[in-house]
């Protein structure tokens, strides 16, 4: 991403499902989510191709074309950060 991170945590593995229009087939596998404390200037990070990035408050998670499959996953890290176990 273009910065160090030394505070990397394992987060969870999430079971992941979606429509392949290309095969035509349901592709299904495990997604492996790290999360890790930023606090520095996020223009210096630099995404590469075929990632992103956004920022927002669980306020406005409804309001985002976010993926069902993310939507639980960020859902679940946000109540993870106000329980205090990140």
């Amino acid at each position: 991403m273009g910065i160090k991170q030394d505070n990397i945590q394992f987060f969870g593995v999430y079971g992941m499902r979606d429509y392949n229009e290309a095969q035509n087939r349901i592709r299904q596998y495990n997604a492996h989510v790290f999360s890790s404390r930023f606090d520095g200037d996020l223009s210096k990070v630099r995404i590469k191709e075929g990632n992103g990035i956004a920022l927002f408050t669980i306020s406005k998670i409804d309001e985002n074309p976010v993926y069902w499959g993310c939507k639980h996953i960020i859902e679940k890290f946000y109540h993870s950060l106000l329980q205090g176990k990140i």
